[in-house]
């Protein structure tokens, strides 16, 4: 990746990454960017499922995500923290 960063839907439960970048069409980045995922945010994945579905915590927000949308943001682990 050239941001260095790694899709969403390869992190497991529990992990807490910071977004990186955020791809699709501008309809597909807008969208994200009003739920509050834009690039700098850190987010904590709190439910993964085995087809690719997840939870994510942004603050005291929760959301869930389908698969297709968790391809398009990018991520890198917040360093120094430890999965729980």
């Amino acid at each position: 990746m050239s941001d260095g960063g790694l899709p969403l839907a390869m992190v497991g439960a529990e992990e807490r990454v910071k977004v990186v970048a955020v791809s699709g069409d501008h309809n597909d980045q807008r969208r994200l960017f009003d739920l509050g995922i834009v690039v700098g945010k850190e987010l904590t994945v709190t439910q993964r499922q085995v087809d690719g579905r997840m939870v994510v915590a942004l603050g005291d927000l929760r959301l869930a995500l389908g698969v297709g949308v968790t391809q398009k943001i990018l991520v890198r682990p917040v360093a120094g923290e430890e999965t729980r």
